[in-house]
C-alpha cells in the first residue's frame, strides 16, 4: 500500500506543476486517498484518476485550440508583411531612361542599331548615348517605346532588340508622320536593349525644337513675346531660349505648335507669328485647361517665329500641372 501511495502522490506532483488549478479542485480527494486508515483506497485513486484527466483534458483542448489560433495568426500577419514589402519594394523602382536623336541619320541603311546621343533620363546610368544600348539593372516587367521618322519618299523598318531576341518592330514611310513601336517586355538584369534597322534607305530625320516656360508669368499683358526658358529638344540650335524667337535652319514645311494656360477666371489671345505675319491665334479662358493652337507652315531659312499676346490679364501658367510651351518639326 505504501508503495502504491508514493506512486500516486508522485503523480499528483507532476500535475501540480502543470496545472496547479486542478490539483486544487481536487484537493479533499487527494487528502482521502493519501490517508493509510481509508480502505476504499482502491476506488477513491480511480474515481482521482478519471478527475483529474478531465480536468487536465480542459484546459489542455483550450491551450491546442489557442495555440492554432495563434499560428493562423501569425501566418496572416507574415503574408501581410510580405505583401507589404513587396509594394514598398514595386514603389520604389524607378528604372526608366529617355534619349533622342541630335541629328538627321544619313542613309545608315539596314542592320545599323540607333545610337540616340542626346540624354534626358537616365535612371542607374543603364543607357549608353554612345553605344544606344540599355543595359537591364533591375528586373521587372518593362514598357519599351521607340520613335523613329524618315525622309519623305524613303521607308527604314526598325527592330527592337532585346539580347538575340526581336521584341517588336515598325515600319516607317515618307516625312510627314513619326512611328511609333511599343512593347512590354519582361527583362532580367543585364539583359541588354537597342533598336537596330532592319532595312531601309535615305535619311532618318530628326528636325525640330521644343521648350516651354519654366514657371509663372505674372502678369505680362498684351504685346508681350513669350520665352520659352527650358529647352528641351533644339535642332541647329534654332530656337533661342533667351527671346523665344525660332530662327528657321532649313527651309520646308514645318508644323509649329503652342500650348498656353492662364490663372482662373483670367484670359488671354496669343498669336503665333511669322515675321510680321499672324499664321494663327488661340483664346485661353480661365486655369484648368491648357489650350492649344497648331499650324503647318511653309518656312525659309531665317525666317522668325514666335509666340506673342495679343490681349489678356493675370498669369500665364506654367507648372507641374500643365506647361505652356511651343514647339515645331520640319514635316518636308
Amino acid at each position: 500500500m505504501t508503495f502504491g501511495h508514493i506512486t500516486t502522490s508522485l503523480f499528483v506532483l507532476a500535475i501540480v506543476d502543470v496545472n496547479a488549478k486542478s490539483i486544487l479542485i481536487n484537493n479533499s480527494t487527494v487528502k482521502i486517498i493519501v490517508s493509510e486508515n481509508n480502505s476504499s483506497n482502491g476506488i477513491q485513486t480511480s474515481v482521482l484518476m478519471d478527475r483529474l484527466y478531465k480536468d487536465m483534458k480542459i484546459p489542455f483542448q483550450i491551450e491546442k485550440k489557442i495555440q492554432a489560433i495563434t499560428d493562423k495568426v501569425s501566418k496572416l500577419e507574415n503574408k501581410v508583411e510580405s505583401k507589404s514589402s513587396f509594394s514598398t519594394k514595386t514603389k520604389s523602382k524607378g528604372e526608366g531612361f529617355y534619349a533622342y536623336v541630335s541629328n538627321n541619320l544619313a542613309n545608315p541603311g539596314g542592320g545599323h542599331t540607333i545610337v540616340y546621343d542626346v540624354v534626358m533620363t537616365n535612371f542607374k546610368n543603364g543607357f549608353n548615348k554612345h553605344t544606344g544600348i540599355f543595359t537591364v539593372s533591375v528586373e521587372g516587367l518593362y514598357s519599351l517605346t521607340w520613335v523613329t521618322r524618315v525622309y519623305c519618299s524613303k521607308s527604314y523598318t526598325t527592330e527592337l532588340h532585346v539580347n538575340k531576341s526581336i521584341a517588336g518592330s515598325t515600319f516607317a514611310y515618307c516625312g510627314a508622320d513619326t512611328v511609333t513601336g511599343n512593347a512590354v517586355v519582361q527583362l532580367h538584369k543585364g539583359d541588354v536593349v537597342f533598336v537596330r534597322t532592319l532595312a531601309g534607305r535615305g535619311e532618318i530625320r530628326k528636325k525640330g525644337f521644343y521648350a516651354y516656360v519654366s514657371r509663372d508669368l505674372n502678369n505680362p499683358g498684351g504685346g508681350h513675346t513669350i520665352v520659352f526658358d527650358v529647352e528641351m529638344t533644339n535642332f541647329k540650335n534654332g530656337y533661342n531660349k533667351h527671346t523665344g524667337v525660332f530662327t528657321v535652319p532649313v527651309d520646308g514645311l514645318y508644323s509649329l505648335t503652342w500650348v498656353t494656360r492662364v490663372e482662373c477666371s483670367k484670359s488671354y489671345t496669343s498669336q503665333l507669328h511669322v515675321n510680321k505675319r499672324i499664321m494663327g491665334s488661340t483664346f485661353a479662358y480661365c486655369g484648368y485647361n491648357t489650350v492649344t493652337g497648331n499650324a503647318i507652315v511653309n518656312l525659309r531659312k531665317g525666317d522668325a517665329v514666335f509666340v506673342r499676346t495679343l490681349a489678356g490679364s493675370g498669369q500665364i501658367r506654367s507648372n507641374e500641372f500643365g506647361r505652356t510651351s511651343f514647339s515645331g518639326f520640319l514635316v518636308n
